[in-house]
């Protein structure tokens, strides 16, 4: 648990939003159920380092929704032994 992650129910709505993000935004399935489910839940940023989720910053809802890196101090960056992505 973290206070900077939100629990959420998938429901049916939730679901077709998702489903409507693939077919009109051309986003993977997993992506889509992560950005209805943020566009659900009104949040400010939604954070990724997704080069092909960040391209779609300020495009998708209505108010749009934000999407960028992550804003986290480099030593808390801890991938298991993997470099933090350049930005």
């Amino acid at each position: 648990m973290h206070e900077r992650v939100v629990i959420q129910e998938v429901d049916r709505t939730l679901g077709e939003r998702a489903r409507d993000l693939v077919w009109n935004d051309k986003l993977r399935p997993k992506d889509a159920i992560h950005v209805a489910t943020a566009l659900d839940a009104k949040v400010d940023h939604f954070d990724t380092y997704d080069r092909g989720l960040i391209d779609l910053s300020g495009v998708l809802g209505n108010p749009t929704l934000a999407i960028g890196n992550p804003n986290i101090p480099e030593t808390l960056f801890d991938p298991g032994g993997v470099e933090p992505p350049s930005r």
